[in-house]
C-alpha cells in the first residue's frame, strides 16, 4: 500500500481529478488479483 498512500492523501485534499479515483481503484483491484 506504500505506493497508494500518497494518492490517497492527494485525493483527500481534492488535488487530483476524479479520473485518479478510478486509477487508484483499478490499481487496488490489480494488486489484489492473483
Amino acid at each position: 500500500m506504500g505506493e497508494v498512500e500518497p494518492f490517497l492523501l492527494c485525493l483527500g485534499r481534492g488535488k487530483l481529478p476524479v479520473e485518479s479515483y478510478a486509477a487508484v481503484g483499478l490499481r487496488l483491484v490489480a494488486d489484489g488479483a492473483p
